[in-house]
Parts: structure tokens; C-alpha cells; sequence
């Protein structure tokens, strides 16, 4: 019997200890990357700017594979939109929409996986003539109480930076291609 209430107390023990630790995390996962190209903000723009050309090299189409999305609202730009259902595991049902772009160096888009939302925005610095920088963020805002979804997102957020690396390494690649 003691070793048994020994069991609990530990597994409650740690359950208060992550709960604690989770409460001091940021209540927003944030994940930056960026990478330089090659090229002129308006070689780059119409990319960030319409989500049917993310099949091409963004993370979440990446995630989704070959699940029809259905594209709407506006031709490009802000009020565009996109939906798909029967995603894979962790994908199954979502949507995105431009909700801001600024011609030719910002592009916001909210991003709803199964229910939870989030953001990307993605930036283009002029770094000299003929070379750019994007800027990509990712915010993912953390479930609060009882704060252990903070602890799994940040662990997730390496993955995250990962993805979104490949993502802008696609991007990159495909801009100078067509140069």
C-alpha cells in the first residue's frame, strides 16, 4: 500500500512540477526563420501572396501531401482562401486565409489545423539590389490551463523551425530556378 500511495504522490508530484513549469512559458510559440534569395522583392511577392502557389513549397502543404485543397474567395491576396478535409493524422480538417498583404513586402495569413488557429507572416527585406531576405514567423498561441500544452509546443518547436526552414529552402530554390 505504501508503495502504491508512494506511485500516486510522485505522479501527481510531477504533474503540479509541469503544470508549474508550463505557467512560466510564453502563452505564444514563436518560431522566426529566414533565408536570403536571390532576386527582387517582386519575384518573390506573387509566391507569398497566393496560397495556391504554397503547393509548391510551404510546411503545411508539405504536411498535407496530396489532400485536395479548395481554394477560394479572392484570385490572390488578401481574402484568399483555402480548405481541406480528411488530411492526415494531425491535419485531418483545416483552412487559411490572407488576411494581410502590404505590395511587395508583407503577407499575414491565419491558419486554422483542427480547430486550433494560428499565424505566419512572411516578410521581404530588401538587403541589397537584386538580393532579399524573407522572414517568416510562426506564432501558435498555447493552450493555458492546465499549462501542459505549453510544455508539448515547446517541444514541438524545434520540429516547427525545422519545417519551416525547408519550407523557405523550397522557396529559395524555386525563385532562382525561374530567374
Amino acid at each position: 500500500m505504501k508503495l502504491f500511495l508512494g506511485i500516486v504522490f510522485g505522479i501527481f508530484s510531477l504533474f503540479l512540477a509541469a503544470c508549474a513549469a508550463g505557467y512560466f512559458m510564453p502563452a505564444t510559440l514563436e518560431v522566426e526563420r529566414s533565408t536570403i534569395i536571390n532576386a527582387y522583392p517582386d519575384d518573390v511577392f506573387p509566391l507569398l501572396n497566393d496560397l495556391k502557389s504554397y503547393k509548391s513549397w510551404a510546411a503545411l502543404d508539405d504536411q498535407l501531401g496530396q489532400v485536395p485543397i479548395l481554394t477560394g474567395g479572392a484570385e490572390s491576396g488578401m481574402g484568399q482562401t483555402q480548405a481541406w478535409q480528411n488530411g492526415p493524422k494531425g491535419y485531418e480538417v483545416g483552412s487559411r486565409e490572407i488576411m494581410q498583404e502590404s505590395a511587395p513586402e508583407f503577407v499575414q495569413i491565419q491558419v486554422s489545423v483542427n480547430g486550433q488557429v494560428s499565424s505566419t507572416m512572411h516578410a521581404i527585406l530588401i538587403t541589397e539590389p537584386g538580393i532579399v531576405t524573407v522572414l517568416s514567423k510562426r506564432e501558435i498561441p498555447q493552450p493555458g490551463f492546465p499549462y501542459i500544452g505549453r510544455l508539448r509546443g515547446f517541444m514541438r518547436k524545434q520540429q516547427i523551425a525545422d519545417n519551416l526552414d525547408a519550407a523557405l529552402v523550397r522557396l529559395k530554390t524555386q525563385i532562382e530556378a525561374n530567374l
